[in-house]
């Protein structure tokens, strides 16, 4: 501790001055540190637990999931004939699918099911004719949804050296009832 003594006209000031140790300091230091984690634990625990509450309000509401496949390794670009490199787009959700959970399958108590689709990307953006790969569980409606939900889906479509093209895409549609 150091003490110093001002004095100005009448009045003296004394100022102390104590100079943390080390060990003091990293004491304040590792109290800052715990108090900095204890409000983010709490913001966290406070966020985990509005989703929960949210989870639980939106029960009656299903949730419906689509996912498309993972994206394969890049190939090589096609060239033509005269060793032009073609530039080529794949298909994209412009508009996704949003099909409504079977009423069979909720009567039926089922929680979640998968529908895998190949369908045509027709050039001018629409879904045509499509396919189903599988459906998991069968027979509650899960494949007849996926297929209706088509109809408003949009994409943007395959392109060949800027000009839309017919393609196929092949997708799966998960459906989750919360």
């Amino acid at each position: 501790m150091r003490t110093w003594r001002h004095t100005r006209g009448d009045l003296t000031v004394t100022e102390r001055r104590t100079r943390l140790s080390e060990a003091g300091a990293w004491a304040v230091v590792v109290g800052i540190v715990g108090l900095f984690s204890a409000l983010v634990g709490a913001m966290i625990w406070q966020a985990e637990t509005s989703l929960n509450m949210t989870a639980e309000r939106d029960v009656d509401q299903p949730a419906i999931l689509v996912v498309p496949d993972p994206v394969p390794p890049p190939q090589p670009a096609p060239v033509t004939r005269d060793g032009r490199v073609l530039m080529i787009r794949n298909p994209a959700w412009a508009v996704r699918p949003t099909p409504e959970y079977p009423a069979r399958a909720i009567a039926a108590g089922i929680a979640e099911g998968e529908v895998e689709l190949e369908c045509e990307a027709l050039a001018e953006g629409r879904v045509g004719v499509c396919r189903i790969i599988r459906e998991t569980p069968r027979d509650v409606g899960f494949a007849g949804a996926a297929q209706v939900s088509m109809r408003a889906a949009r994409l943007h479509a395959s392109q060949i050296d800027g000009t839309d093209v017919d393609s196929r895409i092949r997708f799966r549609v998960r459906f989750r009832l919360q």
